[in-house]
Parts: structure tokens; C-alpha cells; sequence
């Protein structure tokens, strides 16, 4: 068999014939080995499984390993391929490779067939696809939210099939200059969601579309917490967004949000009893939240293709430009066969591929595993897969010493205040680099902000600095 083995077309279980178009499929193989530049003109839509007939996948696979090696395609170089895989007989022998050359008088309508062959693969994609869904459908034991994902996932995948994803240099440059202009105008600083962090939105112009942001620290360090207040910021800007909690419900996050505005703690909105002026407070704190486009889903569960879907959804009916997933170890994968290591690096891979897919940010929240001789968070510490690494854009790491009982932050920190502090760590930065900063932390509200007299330190150019003369 070839190296990439192709499987054979699936028979229709409800007795009618696949869409097919079997003599145009030998017309393009005959014109493909007879016309010398053939093979460039469908190369990018035309792929093996296109093709009906399993012989044809073979030989339109054979053509394709000659272009890889820059061989000459002809019915001579075809057929000496096909005999070398041992694949000859498999056609229909050399005297079939010679009777599609034979039978081809032009290749002027090359493309136009190619084409037929395409919508045809794609019509019998469509079958497949449906019958998929009605079997999973039938089967108490799949959950409906991995259908949904299922078939949204393979019809995406289908109506990309030919997605126009290659572009000239002068096309990308004419994007990256479009980009520019937009940054550079005054109603807006960039293009990106603004953090509300300006020495992290300085470096970055914000949380770019396809970005996948993991937010890690070990427990209680306030991973939630910056989440939600990066979330608070970007929703001031006018940016929609969604948030995805494994922990909390709704109306905790809901008290959340109206703690950052009316500094009254969550805690106290959920079980306190108001006076009239605490009333007051919360009345004229949560106008802008009225108005703000955050959304969270409290029928989506924490199994990731009812996460996957629900983003989907959200961006196609909300328009959000991202989505916050709290956190990645509580995420489960419909796979009992994977282990936990994984299944992260399958829930980060997922988050990036649909973050890239759908164009919009995801941030991610994940656990660092702990290290009791040095609490220092470090991008090696992250739980359970160091995929996570790979597939983020991002990586945002909080240490907070005042948590853990520790009075000093590590050089060149070390003369700054730890009370109400948190150091951030950006340990990795695609396109913009790591670097470092300090912000603000009230723990009564839970809310990260920022720390207007201490800008970011590149972390290729760390010297120890006398803040003392800075205090908060």
C-alpha cells in the first residue's frame, strides 16, 4: 500500500448511489498527465479523497508524490511510481494509466472538471457527516453537546475545505498595514481588547484576535481574579465577551463584577443585609454592568466539545471577541482513554486551533504545580502538560507572597512593598516578548488593577532598583 494509506469509499446504507463523477475523474487524472503545469492549476482545492473511485485516489495520490519531488508527471513517470508502491495492479494495471491518457483530446476544461469532482466529494462529505449525527443521535450513551460540537466541528471543516487560506506576500502585507492604520487612529489605541494593564497593553496593543492566553499561579494566588478583572476591562472598552466557570455560577460572578465597581465585597452582596446607603451604592455601582456585554452560560457544562459549542454559538449570535475558561484541569474530555497529561495537551490544543478558527482571544486559566522550596512561579510548573507551553500565546503567571506569608518579592523587586501587591510574570510572549510588572491587589474585592507608578521590566535586561523612594 502507499504511505498514506486512503480508505475506501463507504458504500450508502439507504441503497442510492453517492454523488459521483466517475468519466470526469478520469478526464482530469488523463489531462493531469498529459499537461505539463496541469497539476498547479487544482492542486490547492483537489485532494486524493476528492475523488470517488479508491484507483483514482491512488493514482491522483502517485501524481501528488511526483510534484512533492519535483518529477516530471506523465503517464510513463505514473505508472513507474505506481509499480515501485506496489499499487500497479491495485489501478487496473499499466494498460488503465495508458487508456486515461488516451481518452483525454484537451485539458482547456481541466479546472471546470475539477471543480464537478470537488462538489461532488463535498455533497457525499455532507452524507457522511449526516449519517454520523443520526447515529450518534440513536445512542443514549453520547451526550448531546458532543453532537452539536460534532457537526459543527466537520461542516466547518467542510466549508473550509477550500478556504482561500493561502495569500501573497503583497495580500499579508496590505492586512499588516490595514492594522496599522487602525492602531494609529485616535478613537481607539489598538487594535487588540485592552487589559486595563497598560504596561501589558503598551507591549502588546491589548489581547490580539487567535491569541490563547493561559493565566496560571499555584491555588489561591488569584488566577479567578485577575481573570474576571481583565474581563471587567475589556467589557468598559465595549468588547463583548464570555465567561466560562467550572466553580462558580452566574450570580457569583455577577457579585464579583459589582464588587470591582462598588468596592463592596462579593462576599457581602451574596449574604449580607444591605442598608439604604449600602443600596444606594450598589444601585449606582451597577449601571455599566447592566449595559455591559458579558455572558456567561450556565447550561454549558464542563465537558469540552459543550464548551467548544457554546463559543461558537456566542460568537455567532453575541459577536463576542473572546472567552474566558476557568480553568483548564476541570475541563473534561469525552476520551476516557487518554490520560490526564493528555487530555490538557488536547484541551489546549482545542482552545488554540478554536481561538485561531473563530478569530477571537481565549484566556485559560490553569493550575502551576506546587514547589515548596521555591514558591517563584515558573512557566516548567504548569500542571499536567507542558503542551500548554507549546500551544499558547501567552503565558501570564501572578505570584503574590503576601498569600503565602512571605515578605519580599524575588530581585530586582525585592525593595517593593508586597502588601496589596502582585508580581506578573510574562513568561512567554509570542510577538511581544516576556517582561515583567506589578499591580495592584485589593483582597477585600478581589480585584486586580493597575499600579500607575511602576512600569514593566524586560526580563533580558533585569538589574536590581531602589523602589523604596515609590511607596504605595
Amino acid at each position: 500500500m502507499a504511505k498514506n494509506e486512503i480508505k475506501p469509499v463507504q458504500a450508502n446504507e439507504f441503497g442510492k448511489l453517492p454523488p459521483q463523477a466517475v468519466e470526469l475523474e478520469e478526464s482530469v487524472l488523463g489531462a493531469l498527465m498529459i499537461e505539463k503545469e496541469a497539476y498547479s492549476l487544482v492542486s490547492e482545492f483537489l485532494k486524493a479523497e476528492c475523488f470517488y473511485k479508491v484507483a483514482h485516489q491512488k493514482i491522483y495520490s502517485t501524481i501528488k508524490e511526483l510534484a512533492s519531488a519535483n518529477e516530471p508527471i506523465d503517464m510513463h513517470t505514473v505508472t513507474n511510481q505506481l509499480r515501485k508502491n506496489g499499487l500497479i495492479d491495485e489501478v487496473g494495471g499499466a494498460y488503465y494509466i495508458t487508456i486515461l491518457t488516451a481518452n483525454v483530446s484537451s485539458t482547456a476544461h481541466l479546472e471546470y472538471h475539477a471543480q464537478i469532482v470537488y462538489q461532488k466529494f463535498l455533497s457525499r462529505e455532507m452524507i457522511r457527516i449526516s449519517n454520523d449525527v443520526m447515529c450518534m443521535a440513536y445512542d443514549d450513551k453520547v451526550d448531546v453537546d458532543e453532537i452539536m460540537s460534532y457537526a459543527t466541528k466537520n461542516l466547518t471543516e467542510v466549508s473550509n475545505f477550500n478556504g482561500g487560506s493561502i495569500l501573497r506576500m503583497n495580500e499579508a502585507v496590505a492586512q499588516m498595514i490595514k492594522n496599522v492604520e487602525f492602531n494609529s487612529q485616535d478613537k481607539k489605541l489598538s487594535s487588540g481588547s485592552l487589559t486595563g494593564f497598560s504596561d501589558f497593553d503598551k507591549r502588546s496593543g491589548g489581547i490580539q484576535k487567535s491569541d490563547l492566553i493561559i493565566i496560571a499561579a499555584e491555588s489561591s494566588q488569584g488566577k479567578t481574579s485577575l481573570a474576571l478583572s481583565i474581563a471587567n476591562n475589556i467589557s468598559i472598552s465595549g468588547d463583548a465577551l464570555a465567561i466560562y466557570s467550572m466553580e462558580m455560577r452566574a450570580i457569583q460572578l455577577a457579585a464579583r463584577f459589582t464588587s470591582f465597581e462598588s468596592k463592596i465585597p462579593a462576599n457581602e452582596i451574596l449574604y449580607g443585609k444591605f442598608n439604604q446607603s449600602q443600596f444606594h451604592i450598589l444601585d449606582s455601582s451597577i449601571s455599566r454592568l447592566l449595559n455591559s456585554e458579558i455572558y456567561i452560560d450556565e447550561k454549558s457544562t464542563s465537558n469540552l466539545d459543550s464548551i467548544v459549542s457554546s463559543i461558537r454559538s456566542m460568537v455567532k449570535n453575541y459577536g463576542i471577541k473572546g472567552a474566558v475558561v476557568d480553568y483548564i484541569q476541570l475541563v473534561h474530555v469525552s476520551d476516557r482513554g487518554m490520560n490526564k497529561e493528555q487530555q490538557t495537551a488536547l484541551i489546549a490544543r482545542t482552545f488554540k486551533n478554536l481561538a485561531k478558527d473563530l478569530d477571537i482571544w481565549i484566556i485559560a486559566l490553569s493550575q502551576l504545580s506546587r514547589d515548596n522550596t521555591n514558591p517563584v512561579p515558573s512557566i516548567k510548573r504548569l500542571r499536567d502538560s507542558g503542551q500548554i507551553e507549546e500551544a499558547a500565546d501567552i503565558v501570564w503567571l501572578i505570584y503574590r507572597p503576601e498569600q503565602i506569608g512571605k515578605n519580599q518579592f524575588p530581585e530586582p523587586f525585592e525593595n517593593h512593598s508586597v502588601e496589596g501587591t502582585s508580581l506578573n510574570y510574562i513568561a512567554k510572549g509570542r510577538n511581544i516578548g516576556t517582561f515583567n510588572f506589578i499591580s495592584r491587589f485589593d483582597k477585600q474585592t478581589t480585584h486586580f488593577f493597575e499600579s500607575t507608578d511602576y512600569g514593566f521590566v524586560p526580563t533580558e535586561a533585569l538589574k536590581p532598583r531602589d523602589f523604596t523612594d515609590k511607596p504605595f
